[in-house]
């Protein structure tokens, strides 16, 4: 399954591959996407993680934040 979220902080490249590299090492995800406009995280899973859970590894390289995409901050 593969949910979007939506992305709060980034601006550049090293964003994305500091949110890429820290979305890829939550147990349980298979492929991560990010992009920068707009500022999204497609996140394939093999079953469900909180996104709370994405929303702390995300928060936990910069000053980023993980949210899903109807705008319900975790």
């Amino acid at each position: 399954m593969t949910h979007t979220y939506s992305l709060q902080g980034i601006s550049c490249a090293n964003c994305v591959a500091k949110v890429t590299a820290a979305l890829k090492g939550v147990p349980g995800v298979t492929l991560v996407g990010v992009s920068l406009d707009p500022p999204q995280a497609a996140v394939a899973m093999r079953t469900h993680i909180a996104t709370a859970v994405l929303a702390q590894a995300v928060s936990a390289v910069g000053a980023y934040g993980l949210s899903d995409i109807m705008g319900h901050a975790s």
